[in-house]
């Protein structure tokens, strides 16, 4: 995951990363998900939901909460969210079954194709507009 974002391999760019974890994923443990976001470089916006990710970013001073909205803080995008299940069958389906994550996820592809950058923009219905 390092050779994605942060350590790309020659002849690569480095990746721009919006990764949303939901706690006690079904397939994922929670420490998974904290260990690939310290491999992933990226760091944490948003709620903390579990204590874990913050400890792991601590191991590159990555650790901080983030303020939305977050773009190229890393040179490229490279931000975790945490969520909960909100009450879905299981936290491992947040990307389809939670609003708030299809609506940062497609307003991070939208400014990336309108700028060149992706913007992380604050939970929000949806329909809501991305931010400019």
């Amino acid at each position: 995951m390092s050779r994605i974002a942060h350590r790309p391999l020659p002849g690569f760019a480095p990746r721009h990363v919006y990764q949303p974890i939901g706690l006690d994923d079904q397939f994922f443990a929670n420490a998974v998900f904290d260990a690939a976001a310290l491999a992933y470089g990226n760091e944490q916006a948003g709620e903390q939901v579990w204590p874990g990710t913050q400890e792991a970013l601590r191991a590159n001073a990555l650790d901080g909460m983030m303020q939305y909205p977050v773009r190229g803080n890393r040179g490229t995008t490279g931000v975790v969210v945490q969520y909960t299940d909100g009450g879905i069958l299981d936290a491992h389906y947040i990307h389809r079954q939670r609003e708030e994550v299809r609506y940062q996820y497609g307003c991070f592809l939208q400014t990336f194709l309108r700028d060149g950058v992706p913007t992380v923009a604050a939970p929000a219905p949806v329909t809501s507009p991305c931010p400019l």
